[in-house]
């Protein structure tokens, strides 16, 4: 979380609004680049295939939750009913990427980061193996960077586009392999998307992000909250943030949709 402050709608709703810094990495050629153009409305098919993104571009994209709405805090049955509205702006920095090599992500850019999306194209080869995907350099070079505020490690999501690509139920016979493949590395949730064909897709991964985001500053900071906690308490591994989350959490007026995996 970079910085809360209070709002007030046009209708004197008092209004949270949360900016998260989100980085996006990966390979080049998984379609980073289309993916976010895909969630903020931008024209995919007048984007030039072979024209990557030259060191860093910025955009935003806003969630919306509402007075009211139920967010899922863990697999336990926690949640949260949200006392009044929150307003997620995600202020995303899209970074080249290399082949084969992560490092070339420049340290200074993870400064204040948020939340992290690993973007890798699922027609790789090996891209759900433990050992040799393409994405792991991505998510070591992530190990050992903390949020601001709350300085807990930044919570990396895990998105393969180009699912369009594949068979139909291609990632659900590999539930093992993927379940696996984000236990090992620490991920919080794996998302299947078609930057090109589902945008519904691509927008479901920031629905996910937000809720995920509002149970992380909850639980460092409850004092922001007066509503009432509802079911277990969280296990010392969702203090982590290394679990999956709840995939089916309500609300986003522009990001709901599916397109999980997990």
């Amino acid at each position: 979380m970079d910085r809360v402050r209070d709002l007030s709608s046009s209708e004197d709703e008092e209004v949270i609004v949360v900016n998260a810094k989100t980085l996006i990495i990966g390979p080049c050629g998984a379609g980073k680049t289309s993916f976010i153009a895909s969630v903020t409305g931008g024209d995919i098919e007048r984007m030039d295939a072979n024209k990557a993104t030259q060191y860093v571009s910025h955009s935003v994209y806003a969630v919306e939750k509402h007075e009211g709405e139920v967010i899922p805090l863990d697999e336990g049955g926690a949640s949260l009913t949200l006392p009044c509205a929150m307003n997620i702006q995600f202020l995303i920095w899209d970074v080249f990427g290399q082949d084969t090599n992560a490092q070339a992500v420049n340290p200074m850019l993870k400064r204040s980061t948020s939340l992290t999306l690993i973007v890798g194209d699922v027609t790789s080869e090996h891209i759900l193996d433990v050992e040799r995907s393409p994405l792991i350099p991505y998510r070591q070079i992530m190990t050992h960077t903390r949020q601001p505020v709350t300085n807990i490690p930044v919570p990396c999501l895990l998105v393969l586009n180009k699912i369009d690509l594949m068979p139909n139920g291609w990632l659900e016979k590999r539930k093992k392999q993927l379940d696996a493949f984000l236990s090992t590395h620490g991920f919080i949730a794996c998302c299947a998307t078609s930057a090109k064909k589902d945008r519904k897709s691509c927008r479901s991964v920031f629905d996910i992000a937000a809720s995920k985001h509002i149970a992380t500053i909850n639980r460092h900071n409850p004092n922001m909250f007066d509503g009432d906690m509802e079911g277990t308490e969280s296990s010392e591994s969702e203090k982590l943030d290394i679990v999956t989350p709840v995939s089916e959490a309500k609300g986003g007026t522009s990001a709901s949709g599916g397109g999980c995996a997990c």
